[in-house]
C-alpha cells in the first residue's frame, strides 16, 4: 500500500508539472531609444513587452535614469489606469491629458506619450526632454512587473554618459603652473638682459678716452 501510495504521489506531481499555466511564463521584452541624452534635448524611449497572457497581464513599466545602482530619476507607467507619474510630482497623471510631469532630470509631455495595445503585445512610446545634464556613468534603464512573472531587474538601454571634454583640474593646474614658471622665466631674462644694457661699458669707456686725447685741446 505505501508503495502505491508513493508512487499516485509522484503520478499527481507529474500531472501538476505538465498542466497548462503551471510551467514558468516568459515575457518578451525589448526597449530602445532615439536621441542623445543632452541637457535640453527630447529623446524617445519605445518599450514593447509581449506576455502569454495577454496584454493585461502587464502591470506597468518604468523609465529610469541611474548612476551605480541608485535612480536620479524615474517615470511609471500604470497599465490598469493608463497613466504616468514623477516621485515627487504629485500624483498621476492620465495620459491624454493636458499638462507635464517633472523631476530632477525627466520632462514629459502627457499629449505626446503613446501605447500600443493588441493581443499579447504591449507598446509605450515616452519622448522625455532632459532638463539637466546627467552626470558621468549615468545610464538609461528599463523594468517592468507582470502577472505571473519575476521582477527582471533594471535591463539598460543606453551606454554610460561620457564625461564632457576638454581640460580636466588636474590638466588645467599644471598648464596654470607651467604658464606661471614660463612667464617667470622670461621675466627674469627680460630683467637680467636690462640689468646687463644698464652696466656701463668698458670698452665705450676705452673708446671715449682716446677720442678725447685725439681732439685738438
Amino acid at each position: 500500500m505505501r508503495r502505491i501510495a508513493a508512487v499516485t504521489m509522484v503520478v499527481l506531481g507529474v500531472l501538476v508539472c505538465a498542466a497548462p499555466g503551471a510551467q514558468a511564463l516568459s515575457v518578451g521584452h525589448r526597449g530602445e531609444v532615439t536621441g542623445d541624452l543632452k541637457a535640453g534635448k527630447v529623446f524617445t524611449v519605445r518599450i514593447v513587452l509581449t506576455h502569454p497572457r495577454g496584454w493585461q497581464s502587464v502591470q506597468g513599466m518604468v523609465v529610469a535614469l541611474r548612476l551605480r545602482g541608485r535612480s536620479l530619476d524615474q517615470i511609471q507607467f500604470n497599465t490598469s489606469q493608463l497613466s504616468l507619474s514623477i516621485e515627487g510630482d504629485g500624483g498621476p497623471s492620465l495620459l491624454g491629458q493636458r499638462g507635464s510631469l517633472r523631476g530632477p532630470f525627466f520632462e514629459v509631455d502627457n499629449a505626446n506619450v503613446s501605447i500600443q495595445a493588441s493581443g499579447k503585445r504591449l507598446g509605450l512610446t515616452l519622448p522625455i526632454k532632459l532638463a539637466a545634464a546627467p552626470p558621468p556613468g549615468a545610464r538609461l534603464f528599463y523594468t517592468y512587473n507582470a502577472l505571473g512573472v519575476s521582477a527582471p531587474g533594471y535591463l539598460a538601454i543606453t551606454p554610460p554618459v561620457r564625461a564632457n571634454g576638454g581640460f580636466s583640474w588636474g590638466t588645467l593646474g599644471v598648464a596654470v603652473a607651467v604658464a606661471l614658471f614660463a612667464g617667470g622665466f622670461a621675466g627674469n631674462l627680460v630683467a637680467s638682459n636690462r640689468r646687463r644694457q644698464q652696466r656701463p661699458s668698458i670698452y665705450a669707456t676705452v673708446q671715449r678716452r682716446l677720442e678725447e686725447e685725439r681732439t685738438p685741446r
